[in-house]
């Protein structure tokens, strides 16, 4: 990567990096000079200039009769970053103050919203809303073993792992085809399992409930999930799954 590309990556134009680069290089100088080192045309190299100047990157000063262009040092391309990244932080702050009346203005907030997922794209997406989850926490229903084999070990280890280090706690029953001898994989204390029998509980997919969503995931083909948001039919979920956790002895349904 040259020096150009670093400063397009910065956000500067590739004319305006060409403009820069040579004004730094050559010092105190009129335009046709610049325009001829930076390989830009002199109307063009006037309009670089002015952008450049209006970033505080470029300064102009007369002598005699001639105007002479000078490049400011590369320390304020860090003062134009931390400037930045100022305002971005006051945006942040300004977006936490005015979401939640945002989200009051809404016609009416026992109207559930839903949201469509597809493939591992998707999948990855509702797993960034569980780790953003308010709650740290969650309850869930999946199919183990049509899971491993649907969903990459990579991908599924990756979001154990995340979970897991974000301290978020979670139940989950586990459909397998012998839940006996089903073991969970170095299972952290907050993270809790057990397990049905796959030929009696068929689950061929998974759902997932956390703060006011319920997640709905089917694995068959690409992933496909449906992202329920309701407090109420989130609620719904969330007891019926405490009634089957309870209803679930030493990792067997009774």
């Amino acid at each position: 990567m040259t020096i150009y590309d670093r400063l397009q990556h910065f956000g500067l134009s590739d004319k305006e990096a060409k403009v820069y680069i040579a004004a730094l290089e050559l010092g105190p100088s009129p335009v046709q000079t610049i325009a001829k080192k930076a390989g830009v045309n002199r109307a063009t190299t006037y309009v670089q200039i002015a952008t450049l100047n209006g970033r505080g990157l470029m300064t102009s000063f007369d002598k005699g009769k001639k105007r002479f262009f000078s490049a400011e040092s590369p320390e304020r391309l860090m003062a134009l970053y931390e400037d930045e990244m100022h305002h971005l932080r006051e945006k942040e702050e300004v977006l936490k103050e005015v979401l939640p009346e945002l989200k009051r203005m809404r016609p009416d907030g026992n109207v559930p919203t839903v949201r469509l997922f597809e493939g591992h794209d998707g999948l990855e997406a509702v797993r960034q809303e569980l780790l953003k989850s308010e709650s740290k926490s969650f309850v869930g229903m999946l199919g183990a073993d049509y899971y491993r084999k649907s969903v990459p070990t990579a991908s599924a280890r990756r979001q154990f792992e995340r979970v897991k280090n974000l301290g978020i706690k979670g139940r989950s029953i586990h459909s397998v085809s012998d839940p006996g001898a089903y073991v969970p994989a170095d299972r952290p204390p907050h993270l809790d399992r057990r397990a049905i029998a796959g030929d009696k509980y068929d689950v061929p997919g998974e759902m997932t409930v956390f703060d006011d969503k319920i997640v709905l995931l089917s694995y068959k083909g690409d992933p496909v999930a449906v992202m329920i948001e309701s407090k109420e039919l989130a609620q719904v979920i969330r007891s019926l799954f405490n009634l089957a956790w309870e209803n679930v002895k030493d990792n067997r349904a009774v």
